[in-house]
């Protein structure tokens, strides 16, 4: 959907409202769920703050007063959806779609922005609401823009942010709180989807593949389970994933089907995502066929950091915040060899290994320079100083939320590049329950893995994803090291059936299509002064991919 409000004209703001016998034009991108529309305008027009700050919804509204030639855009709190908007002399341009409003200013390679290229492929996202078309941003979560038609001027306010509240909550209430969420999370998914038979759901073995079929039977709500990867990577048995998943789907009783994360050509997997989603990191490996599945909606973990999965580690208590958040939310981390192995001896022996990613702070040579990361660094910090006195992980809980949290809605494991309606358990349904949590209850999901352990005894006897343990059982040094050796042990004999991106981008069609687009895009790589070689650097898969991503996008423009 294109929205064009020039001076004299609006194009596109075609429903109207009336407050104090004034008109009002404007338009909803998303879903405000099962919120008052009107009310909600209103509330943009007031700067109400403490009204907006209790929505729930996935969306972004546009209202125009056409007194004033001021425009005001309202983003919901995590911001899921992705709305580009430009300030021009030709008016404002706003869409939901990167293509649409590259074609109605008519950018070319001229108008592309290489610091943004290179933040997207590194960090998965433009910093700052950046995207790779000059003068062409993001709405950003939880934010009212106020753009003045007359002056060319867009103001920020942002009317909530994540931080701890204090709290008279027992151990025991939180736990309840945990559950009522999931429930009210459910339930407002099925009242949404009236229409819907069933709900499909990635079924992975890990955590949340548990927890959402727990809870849609809980709401009456019929399950489709699918899982994205390959069965059998050891060529005998199902690898972990897989074998954890049929034990979930056994439990349930519910139906799942395998789709095979190579079962459309890579290069058409390139295209279907630079089509749908080119403003984030690449989902190659997860483009599957969306009409092997009945169900039109899906039920995702997306977002899972809201309730302390990746990156909020304990670890972030030692190390400094910068630090923390480019090791764990870019691809400036690199694992040492043999990490995987040297990790499951720690796990064992206590031993001090170095398993742990370490943080390249040299950028990627000609790729990725140096003075380019220290720009970045800029951008990060100029966003942390926003947030004042908050602590280290209330600030990194507000990067997550406000940069990649805004990606998932086509970015997710089982988004499907937003080719079918997806919502999330975590977001926006959870960010009222876990500012109730303590710092040690947020960091490594300590509470949320304590609930399945306490309230869910049943679901957490399933092994979960890699070589991660069973959350059952009271804690004892011989127990605990039984179920690791048993986890290790099945990892080590089936594999990883999903998310093995490391062997993925070893094939040889992922290096065929790695030397075509490199060839392809070498004019345009010239013309843009840009290089896509990070060197003799190892890299992590996922910087190969959005390399890939990036150049068949460019090769489109």
């Amino acid at each position: 959907m294109l929205i064009n409000v020039k001076k004299t004209s609006q194009h596109g703001l075609t429903k109207s409202v009336q407050f104090d016998n004034k008109i009002f034009y404007y338009h909803v991108f998303g879903n405000l769920y099962l919120e008052n529309e009107i009310e909600v305008i209103k509330a943009t027009l007031d700067n109400n703050h403490s009204y907006l700050a209790k929505r729930l919804g996935d969306f972004t509204i546009v209202v125009l007063d056409p007194a004033s030639n001021k425009l005001k855009v309202l983003s919901d709190r995590p911001g899921k959806r992705n709305i580009f908007y430009n300030v021009g002399v030709n008016g404002i341009t706003i869409s939901d779609d990167f293509w649409e409003i590259k074609d109605a200013l008519s950018f070319n390679i001229s108008d592309i922005d290489t610091t943004a290229i290179k933040q997207q492929i590194v960090f998965f996202t433009g910093l700052n609401e950046r995207t790779i078309l000059k003068g062409v941003k993001t709405v950003p979560a939880a934010s009212i823009l106020t753009i003045d038609i007359e002056k060319e001027t867009v103001t920020k306010q942002r009317y909530w942010e994540f931080s701890y509240i204090e709290n008279q909550l027992s151990y025991n209430d939180k736990l309840d709180l945990i559950d009522e969420t999931f429930t009210n999370a459910l339930g407002t998914i099925k009242a949404l989807n009236p229409q819907e038979s069933t709900f499909a759901v990635g079924i992975s073995g890990g955590l949340d593949s548990r927890i959402i079929p727990y809870y849609a039977h809980k709401n009456g709500m019929d399950i489709e389970g699918f899982t994205i990867g390959l069965e059998k990577p050891r060529k005998l048995l199902l690898s972990n994933d897989f074998n954890s998943a049929n034990k979930i789907a056994e439990y349930f009783n519910l139906e799942r089907r395998t789709l095979e994360y190579n079962s459309i050509p890579l290069k058409e997997q390139l295209d279907i995502e630079s089509r749908l989603a080119p403003e984030i990191g690449s989902q190659i490996f997860k483009v599957v066929d969306v009409s092997e599945l009945k169900s039109n909606a899906l039920v995702t973990g997306a977002s899972g950091f809201v309730i302390g999965a990746s990156p909020l580690y304990g670890s972030i208590k030692e190390s400094p915040l910068l630090d923390h958040t480019l090791l764990y939310q870019s691809l400036l981390g690199v694992k040492p060899k043999a990490s995987r192995l040297k990790k499951a001896i720690n796990s064992f022996t206590g031993l001090s290994l170095d398993f742990k990613p370490n943080l390249n702070m040299s950028g990627f040579g000609e790729f990725f320079s140096k003075d380019e990361l220290n720009e970045c660094i800029s951008d990060i910090e100029e966003f942390y100083d926003g947030l004042g006195c908050l602590s280290k992980s209330e600030k990194l809980m507000n990067y997550a939320i406000f940069g990649l949290g805004r990606n998932n809605a086509k970015g997710a494991f089982e988004s499907f590049l937003g080719q079918k309606d997806s919502y999330s358990i975590y977001t926006p349904f959870f960010l009222d329950t876990v500012q109730q949590f303590n710092e040690d209850e947020l960091l490594n999901r300590q509470l949320f893995q304590e609930f399945i352990a306490n309230r869910l005894p049943e679901l957490s006897a399933i092994q979960g994803q890699d070589f991660k343990p069973t959350l059952s059982g009271k804690p004892n040094p011989v127990r605990t090291m039984s179920r690791k050796l048993v986890a290790m042990g099945n990892f080590v004999v089936r594999g990883s059936g999903v998310m093995n991106y490391e062997n993925w981008v070893k094939s040889s069609e992922f290096r065929r299509l790695k030397s075509h687009l490199n060839d392809e895009t070498r004019f345009i790589q010239s013309e843009l002064g840009l290089s896509f070689d990070y060197g003799d650097h190892r890299v992590h898969p996922a910087l190969q991919q959005n390399i890939l991503k990036m150049q068949n996008i460019l090769s489109k423009i």
